[in-house]
């Protein structure tokens, strides 16, 4: 494999990488803030200690409905009344820069072991 082939590669990752730089945050919103803001997903944490995900979650006047991830019923209701917290996915900018730094310091490694692999010594041997 080339070296240019190579260190696109490297870069590519990078970037599919660095895209997934999210975590989850508690929302402390009320439920009409998070309908204007059409999460992906929320999760769930019901007053019993359980937690699931919701996917396309749609918020009315005393409920979320949303579906639920493989293994579950398709579409799941949960009550206003029965859930403790609810937490949105969201970009995380920390995450992102630390992962950048390392996904850097990453490809400038290959990079100086395939240079110096190919390197002939300062003589020239």
């Amino acid at each position: 494999m080339s070296f240019a082939r190579a260190s696109s590669r490297a870069l590519l990752a990078a970037l599919l990488i660095l895209e997934g730089c999210s975590s989850w945050h508690t929302a402390t919103v009320a439920p009409d803030s998070l309908a204007r803001m059409r999460p992906a997903a929320v999760r769930v944490q019901h007053r019993g200690g359980r937690q699931e995900t919701l996917l396309s979650p749609q918020f009315t006047a005393d409920s979320i409905v949303g579906r639920g991830q493989p293994g579950q019923p398709a579409r799941v209701a949960v009550a206003f009344s029965d859930v403790e917290s609810i937490e949105v996915m969201r970009f995380n900018a920390v995450k992102s820069a630390g992962a950048g730094v390392g996904i850097a310091f990453g490809v400038a490694a290959v990079i100086a072991v395939l240079a110096l692999s190919t390197w002939d010594g300062p003589f020239g041997h």
